[in-house]
């Protein structure tokens, strides 16, 4: 049986030739700020769904924290009631989510391998999905093992404004069980602008204060070290009432 082995240059070529493909994709749906398409290969029932997601003022290191640590992942997106990191690789992570579906549909769950690569020269990272077999994972009791046929998020800096982020998410997913096929189809074209907005307003709303807290900080400790003058911010102090699930959240303050 083979073996993941990592990133894939094979399988980025495939995702960066359905970016810029024209043929065959619809416009399935259109907002400020996301610009969804939808395709149908030949004999297959399922889309494959193409998203151009733009992220103003989130530099493209931070859209890939978003994305990439599961435990700021956890914070934001709700969609999941269980992700958790089962192996950690040089290569690769093997990924387990989980997510309960409405009207009373059994929990689907999905177990992946996650490769990424970052090209320095261009500020992009690629982030590619696989597949991990069932015979590696077995599926829960009770829950539906969903299946990754392609799956894979760019990330690169706006061409206009390098502190901002252009996100393409590319995926096509199995989610198995008695789910009609038309409903995955319908529901996986309208995702990514709810996706994009709960990473976005959370990234507004908590992370980027928690990460200019945690900067001023550091700053403050440097400052204290070597004796320079201190400047009119003041360290962050732990915020007595939490905004959010982390459990360690800062507040900062002015004189």
């Amino acid at each position: 049986m083979a073996m993941y082995s990592g990133f894939s240059e094979d399988y980025l070529e495939k995702v960066l030739h359905e970016e810029n493909e024209s043929d065959g994709w619809a416009l399935a749906n259109r907002s400020q700020h996301a610009e969804v398409w939808k395709k149908k290969y030949p004999n297959e029932s399922l889309q494959v769904i193409k998203a151009f997601l733009h992220l103003p003022g989130v530099p493209p290191n931070d859209a890939v924290k978003l994305v990439q640590d599961v435990e700021v992942r956890k914070r934001w997106d709700t969609q999941f009631s269980a992700i958790d990191v089962l192996e950690e690789h040089p290569t690769h992570r093997m990924v387990y989510w989980s997510a309960p579906l409405p009207l009373g549909m059994q929990t689907r769950d999905i177990v992946q391998y996650i490769a990424e690569k970052r090209d320095e020269v261009t500020d992009t990272t690629y982030i590619l999905y696989s597949q991990v077999p069932e015979y590696v994972v077995a599926a829960k009791p009770g829950i539906v093992r969903a299946v990754t046929i392609q799956s894979a998020v760019i990330v690169r800096p706006d061409l206009q404004d390098p502190r901002s982020t252009r996100m393409t998410l590319l995926f096509q997913t199995d989610f198995g069980g008695r789910l009609p096929k038309f409903m995955v189809n319908f529901f996986s074209a309208f995702a990514p602008p709810k996706w994009r907005r709960d990473m976005y307003n959370f990234y507004v709303k908590f992370y980027s204060k928690e990460k200019n807290c945690n900067e001023m900080t550091v700053a403050a400790a440097v400052r204290d070290m070597t004796g320079t003058e201190h400047s009119t911010l003041t360290p962050c102090v732990e915020d007595t009432q939490p905004l959010c699930m982390s459990t360690h959240n800062f507040q900062c303050n002015r004189n």
